[in-house]
């Protein structure tokens, strides 16, 4: 900045010399007293026009740094939230499957709709955080995969698992829970992903 600095006052020097020759008025000579306040005087206006710049690059910096901490960062923590949320929902829901006991089956059903009205309050809190169209898309997506399986899994799934049924319904619907679960993971994953990439380019950006 400094050699910038230095750049620019020799430049409007010049350029104040050129212009009254140009003009055509004779140069007297300038003593070295007069050429040094002339120096001052460009380097205060070239350190204005350089501070200027800098402030700029400084707003673009700052703008970028809030993009990565405000909105990816508080998105992916967001995210997280929610994978953790529908994780547990899984690992309960596989433990009604595997037993017979019904007082296992009925805390694992309390642990899944304690989860489930987590996922919602993660859901509704990412709304508020939806950076772009692209963002707004794999949010709906996200809401459709986690539906689809909750809804198999407490309108179809838990109630035969419940009174202990096992035949070919139940089979199609734990194959099918198993589809729904995966859907549902890669929706997240690639939500996730795009969140990192956008702060990866906050950052990059930050950095030029």
């Amino acid at each position: 900045r400094i050699l910038l600095t230095l750049r620019l006052a020799a430049s409007i020097v010049e350029r104040v010399a050129k212009q009254k020759r140009q003009s055509g008025i004779k140069m007297k000579r300038i003593s070295i007293a007069q050429r040094i306040i002339l120096m001052i005087v460009a380097s205060v206006i070239a350190l204005m026009l350089v501070g200027g710049v800098g402030l700029n690059v400084s707003n673009q910096q700052t703008n970028s740094i809030r993009i990565i901490h405000e909105d990816s960062l508080t998105s992916i923590v967001t995210l997280n939230e929610l994978r953790q949320a529908f994780m547990n929902i899984r690992v309960n829901a596989y433990a009604h499957l595997l037993t017979s006991d019904l007082d296992v089956k009925r805390g694992a059903e309390s642990r899944i709709e304690e989860q489930r009205k987590r996922v919602q309050h993660e859901l509704a809190t990412y709304q508020k955080l939806i950076s772009n169209e692209q963002d707004k898309k794999l949010l709906a997506a996200d809401e459709a995969s986690l539906r689809d399986y909750l809804d198999l899994l407490t309108q179809q799934l838990l109630p035969k698992s419940r009174r202990n049924e096992v035949d070919a319904e139940r089979t199609a619907h734990v194959t099918r829970l198993a589809l729904l679960s995966s859907k549902a993971q890669e929706a997240l994953d690639a939500h996730v992903a795009f969140n990192v990439e956008r702060a990866e380019a906050s950052q990059l950006e930050a950095l030029k």
